[in-house]
């Protein structure tokens, strides 16, 4: 999602603040985003690292954030409202500023988690729980064990 919002803005000439205004985003972020984007290009680039853009692919992205925050991988409960972190079986809920607040989507990543009345999820990627074990070979070695 933030990824759409980028490119979007990027197609935009990535200047116009009435982009920002017309679509209720943050200009000063958006120029943020481009900056660290230019920085770790620039870092990429003097460490020789090939870059590569997914273009529309955005199941690459998913599957790189399954990589990296594979501990923070939650299913939907069977009460339809809720989530279950896989690792601890925490009961968590998408936080109601997100995207996938009122769409529930079977399974996501998260990169943080929020306390307030619940326990919420911050900036979620939907994902598919088989990309687990395919990709983190540790993740399927505990399921072997429990």
């Amino acid at each position: 999602c933030f990824l759409q919002v980028y490119n979007a803005w990027v197609e935009s000439k990535g200047t116009s603040k009435d982009w920002c205004k017309q679509h209720f985003v943050n200009a000063r972020s958006m120029h943020k985003a481009a900056d660290i984007r230019k920085q770790l290009k620039r870092y990429c680039e003097q460490a020789g690292v090939l870059l590569a853009s997914c273009g529309s692919e955005h199941t690459q992205v998913a599957r790189c954030l399954v990589t990296a925050f594979y501990a923070n991988a939650a299913r939907l409960a069977p009460d339809g409202r809720s989530y279950r972190a896989e690792c601890s079986s925490e009961e968590i809920f998408v936080h109601p500023n997100s995207s996938l607040f009122r769409r529930k989507a079977r399974a996501v990543v998260f990169d943080q988690l929020m306390l307030t009345t619940k326990m919420y999820m911050r900036n979620c990627t939907v994902i598919d729980l088989a990309w687990l074990p395919e990709l983190v070979p540790a993740y399927s070695a505990q399921l072997k064990r429990d």
